[in-house]
């Protein structure tokens, strides 16, 4: 609905993973096609239903949505690294493998970094070439799994919390807490936005 002013019962995003309908309009397509505007996407996408593996990047053939550049785009999966080769082309890794993988790399790798780097270096770009644009960033983060990158995993461990009545409650599971109330991600989330306002 976001994307286009519509109701999902109208474009056909009703739950999560439905593909948004191919004739729906989004305010990208409306700043692309009526005002020139270079327009991007950059993160989790969830609207291409099971249209699109989890594997790749991009959005499918007729399905950017008015969104020009989608290179950093995918449309599920929660990976915590990404790894961009010489000639450009994306590797995702869950936590543990990228940790093994990256080694020093991990922190620029880490998905939320990845994509705010990513976003800056569009932000940039555009900037010089004096073209409107708009940038649509999506941060993977909070989401499960929840370990983070270093400083934020271990940011608050000499802290102690006093959890309020109702923490204590959804602990025991008396409703369930959603998997990632517990995450240090927001934290990081919060320094890569500070990140992206600066440029």
């Amino acid at each position: 609905s976001f994307m286009t002013g519509t109701y999902p019962s109208f474009h056909g995003a009703t739950k999560n993973d439905a593909p948004l309908n191919a004739d729906a309009i989004t305010f990208a397509q409306v700043l692309q096609d009526d005002l020139g505007y270079e327009t991007s996407y950059m993160g989790k996408w969830h609207l291409n239903g099971e249209l699109h593996g989890d594997e790749a990047f991009g959005a499918p053939d007729g399905r950017s949505f008015g969104f020009k550049d989608t290179k950093y785009q995918w449309n599920r999966g929660h990976w915590k690294f990404i790894e961009e080769s010489e000639d450009g082309s994306l590797k995702a890794f869950n936590f543990k493998d990228g940790m093994a993988h990256l080694g020093g790399k991990a922190a620029e790798a880490y998905t939320t970094d990845f994509v705010t780097d990513r976003a800056i270096k569009f932000i940039n770009n555009q900037k010089d070439s004096k073209n409107p644009f708009a940038l649509m960033l999506s941060f993977p983060d909070p989401h499960t799994p929840v370990p983070v990158r270093e400083p934020y995993a271990s940011m608050f461990d000499d802290l102690d919390f006093l959890f309020p009545r109702t923490a204590v409650v959804a602990v025991n599971k008396q409703p369930a807490p959603p998997a990632w109330a517990y995450s240090s991600s927001p934290v990081l989330v919060e320094t890569n936005l500070q990140q992206v306002s600066k440029a």
